[in-house]
């Protein structure tokens, strides 16, 4: 059946209509500045929003964009408000994946962006609410560079809060120099490297459930400026903060253009290669102290990490490393990993904006909040955590320890169900009864009536310290019982002797 050109012509606008439902336009005098027209015809990659038509009429140029559900910053707004996007999103890793290859495919195709913020990222998701992509839009000031990723400036560009340092000081030479920079070469030439800090920024933003990487919005600038991110780096003040001996030691920290630096205590494997890693580690198994001392030195070192009001959130195998000394006889088991750690208050409880773990390690009450979200339940509260997630987490780690490598509540998809319904399947294999109560006290599901850090140190001292005292009472009664035992050996040889020397001198009067 042949299609004439009109019904044709009727059937691609159809379906040009059906793939966007998003039209943006621009005045016909602003569309020569507007420069994210050539590089959306020129992008074609599924972490940048297509552009699909472009029509102009006298007064506007129209331009249909493909459809997404929400942008980035829309995902923080309060509860109350209607445009709060409450749909599915990819891990964390997967949105900061997807950013990062469409961000790459920019400077691919040699062009800078100028202009990243949550706002420039859109959340695309597909009928059956599965398939979530992040997708880099509002290319109005992008620009094209050269094969080295470098540009002329001829003025500032961007978003407030939203800068690199070195446009920022392009900005504040212009301002002390009434709009004349004394730094020519400065102003001339920029590259691709502004994008990457700002992209940094959009990771960090969404990373910290919507907070600014580098404070409150009227300290942003200036911290930018100083290079002090004071939201990001909660590890390295976690770690300058604790001094204890299971807790792994930040030596120093050094700063290049690009990357930050940092010297830490060098141990030789982590609990999880203890009984996965290859035959050299696995041997360390030999060298492991007795089950009760690994339990205290972890518990202490948790006890030590919430007195100091920090919630570590991310307890697990890899997270524990494991010291050696050079003989092989000393050994420390230290807490490790503080990327996720938060400051807590005084009763140890603080603001949830995300759910923050690793799959398989987290607590009961977080996996709830996750499952809430899921379901997009509205509330006008934001959810609270509290140091005895902490404590749960730790119990499975102590549990997996006992199990040689298995999780408490099971392998693969059943773990996660199973911490919901409070089923710890594998526990019951744990033959000490005394070490199965304690994890059993710090599993409980209802963390008000799940034992504290401290608690937990507080039980193991009591085990250690009943089992060297029945060890005492041991060596007591076996000492008693071996001195008795000598005494009547004494005595039956003193027997003997008199037996003999009688004997002999019966045998001399016959």
């Amino acid at each position: 059946m042949s299609i004439n050109p009109q019904e044709r012509d009727e059937v691609e606008v159809m379906k040009i209509v059906m793939k966007i439902e998003a039209v943006k336009r621009i005045q016909i005098e602003n569309v020569e500045h507007n420069k994210g027209e050539e590089a959306l015809q020129k992008l074609d990659h599924p972490n940048v929003v297509k552009l699909y038509h472009i029509e102009s009429d006298i007064d506007f140029r129209y331009y249909a964009l493909e459809f997404c559900q929400a942008s980035l910053d829309q995902k923080f707004l309060d509860d109350k408000k209607e445009r709060k996007y409450r749909g599915p999103m990819p891990s964390e890793e997967e949105v900061c994946l997807q950013l990062a290859k469409g961000l790459a495919h920019i400077h691919e195709k040699k062009f800078i962006h100028r202009d990243l913020k949550p706002e420039n990222v859109l959340i695309w998701v597909d009928s059956t609410g599965e398939k979530v992509l992040m997708k880099w839009s509002g290319f109005g000031l992008s620009k094209q560079v050269n094969e080295r990723g470098c540009y002329s400036i001829s003025g500032m560009r961007g978003t407030h809060n939203w800068y690199s340092p070195e446009i920022l000081k392009i900005f504040l030479e212009e301002e002390e120099n009434d709009g004349k920079t004394t730094s020519p070469d400065i102003r001339q030439r920029g590259t691709v490297k502004s994008d990457v800090f700002t992209a940094g920024l959009v990771f960090g933003y969404y990373l910290l459930g919507g907070d600014h990487p580098f404070g409150s919005a009227i300290n942003v600038l200036p911290n930018i400026f100083k290079n002090e991110p004071v939201n990001l780096p909660r590890g390295e003040e976690a770690l300058q903060t604790l001094n204890h001996p299971n807790v792994v030691k930040l030596y120093d920290v050094e700063n290049d253009y690009n990357f930050r630096f940092y010297a830490l205590e060098l141990c030789q494997l982590s609990l999880h290669q203890l009984f996965n890693g290859d035959e050299v580690q696995k041997k360390y198994q030999e060298k492991m102290p007795p089950d009760e001392e690994v339990f205290h030195q972890l518990a202490e070192g948790l006890a030590h990490i919430h007195r100091m009001q920090l919630i570590h959130r991310d307890l697990k195998p890899h997270n524990v490393l494991i010291w050696v000394d050079s003989t092989g006889e000393k050994v420390f088991m230290k807490w490790a990993d503080f990327g996720l750690s938060k400051q807590v208050n005084e009763s140890g409880s603080h603001s949830i904006s995300e759910v923050r773990g690793t799959r398989n390690w987290l607590s009961p009450e977080i996996l709830k909040i996750f499952e809430k979200k899921g379901n997009d339940v509205k509330t006008t509260l934001r959810p609270r955590g509290t140091v005895k997630s902490d404590v749960f987490t730790a119990g499975l780690v102590f549990g997996y320890y006992l199990l040689d490598g298995d999780h408490p509540f099971g392998s693969g998809y059943k773990i996660l169900p199973n911490i919901v319904k409070n089923k710890p399947v594998n526990m019951p294999k744990i033959k000490d009864p005394s070490m199965h109560a304690i994890i059993m006290e710090m599993l409980k599901a209802n963390p008000n009536e799940r034992i504290s850090s401290a608690d937990v140190v507080s039980r193991i001292n009591s085990l250690i310290k009943f089992h060297t005292a029945e060890d005492s009472s041991l060596i007591d009664c076996i000492e008693d019982s071996m001195k008795k035992l000598l005494e009547s050996s004494i005595e039956s040889h003193r027997t003997a002797a008199t037996y003999v020397k009688v004997s002999n001198n019966y045998i001399l009067k016959i």
